[in-house]
């Protein structure tokens, strides 16, 4: 594994040495008038969680659009702020096409657009091939490549990124409606694709058995769906002090200059990593499900292929092998997720982890900074638990019962 050569989150007393990314969040007009989703609330979270930076997310709805434009503030070109928390204009779409075999795509990518004012521009173009106001990831009928034309057309200096390229559904490489390769996907338009979105289920180590990738730069990002701070931020990228403006921003993702570290989780955690039937409460690692012809060994019905699986099938490198140049990565949880095992709890807002994650936040001010630079005796000291799980995170030898067909993985102590 590759050592960080700077620790990101320095001293509970140093803060954080480096500005921590997280690009990939749902935050939709529609679902913010139910859930209380503002930009308020998402620098909230992303000050609790310990995250200097956010993408806006569906920043193509018009009535979030419009929310953005009164709520932000711009500090610089194509970098907003609320609340001491800086935001980049980003959105998911689905792109839902036919290729000329007549099979049926439906592929997720995430936007990165110069501005405001681009998103706009982009959402203009983009009406009638698409229901903006049905959802805040609306699908777009055209395919990724054409996407980009689109994007460009905009602005040269907006970026698409694959999103989650190995899950089953809805992905790049994804096995039920993905491709084998960029080339397949994009065609000429692969050339402007620069960076790939790893998803929860793979880390960089099993990408860097694919050769293909090495020229690409990989983003880890939390996927999430609301502002809860077991949500936001699950995973996210360090860059450095230095990435403070959009096209310093922009230039680290397509070169990963800039780009220190990415943090993390687990892959075992995603809920899509091992091959498996939920039904049947099946899992199997890539080796025996290849055994079994990917056939459930209860139901002998097919098994939704997992990430490491299908990661194996596509490999041309041994698992372990480390490309030169590489951004370094470390290994990260919820803290949520580590006192709900603490507390053989089930439920986020359990008192007891409420209480105590409000006690840890209000000690050392963010999430990441008890994950990874909070003294272990003083975690012993809250829950025994809880320090030997943080302890081990941070050696990584904490280990994860696998996920698989849609159920998340599981901290497993022994």
């Amino acid at each position: 594994m590759a050592q960080l050569t700077l620790d990101a989150f320095g001293s509970a007393e140093d803060g954080v040495s480096g500005l921590v990314a997280d690009f990939h969040i749902h935050s939709s007009y529609s679902r913010a008038t139910s859930a209380g989703i503002t930009a308020s609330s998402l620098a909230r979270a992303a000050l609790t969680k310990g995250l200097s930076m956010v993408g806006t997310g569906d920043c193509l709805h018009p009535k979030w659009l419009a929310h953005l434009k009164n709520n932000l503030t711009q500090v610089s070109e194509g970098v907003y702020e609320h609340s001491g928390i800086k935001f980049v204009v980003t959105g998911e779409v689905n792109s839902h096409f036919q290729d000329d075999t007549g099979k049926i795509h439906r592929i997720h990518s995430i936007l990165i657009l110069p501005g405001l004012d681009a998103a706009t521009a982009l959402a203009d173009r983009l009406s009638d091939k698409a229901g903006l106001l049905a959802d805040g990831r609306p699908t777009v009928r055209l395919p990724p490549a054409e996407l980009v034309d689109e994007l460009r057309s905009v602005d040269p200096e907006s970026e698409l990124v694959p999103a989650h390229v190995w899950t089953p559904w809805f992905s790049l490489f994804g096995v039920r409606g993905g491709f084998e390769s960029l080339d397949q996907c994009f065609g000429e338009r692969s050339a402007s694709i620069h960076a790939l979105e790893t998803g929860l289920s793979s880390d960089p180590p099993m990408n860097w058995s694919i050769s293909a990738l090495d020229r690409y730069t990989l983003l880890s990002n939390s996927d999430a769906h609301s502002d809860h701070v077991w949500r936001i931020g699950r995973e996210a990228n360090i860059f450095s002090d230095k990435c403070a403006s959009y096209a310093e921003l922009v230039h680290a993702i397509r070169t990963g200059d800039g780009l220190l570290s990415t943090l993390e989780v687990p892959p075992a955690f995603g809920k899509y990593h091992w091959s498996g039937h939920r039904r049947c409460g099946v899992s199997l690692p890539p080796e025996e499900s290849v055994k079994r012809g990917g056939l459930c060994p209860v139901c002998n019905r097919r098994m939704t292929l997992g990430v490491d699986e299908r990661v194996h099938r596509l490999s041309n490198r041994p698992r372990g092998y480390v490309p030169k140049g590489k951004p370094s990565f470390r290994y990260t949880i919820p803290l949520h997720e580590l006192l709900l095992y603490s507390y053989r709890s089930s439920k986020y807002t359990d008192p007891r982890v409420e209480q105590v994650y409000e006690a840890l936040i209000r000690k050392y001010s963010s999430e990441l900074r008890v994950v990874h630079s909070a003294p272990l005796q003083e975690l012993y000291s809250v829950n025994p638990v809880l320090g030997m799980a943080i302890e081990k995170l941070r050696d990584q030898t904490l280990h994860v019962k696998p996920g698989y067909d849609g159920v998340y993985g599981v901290i497993d102590l022994g």
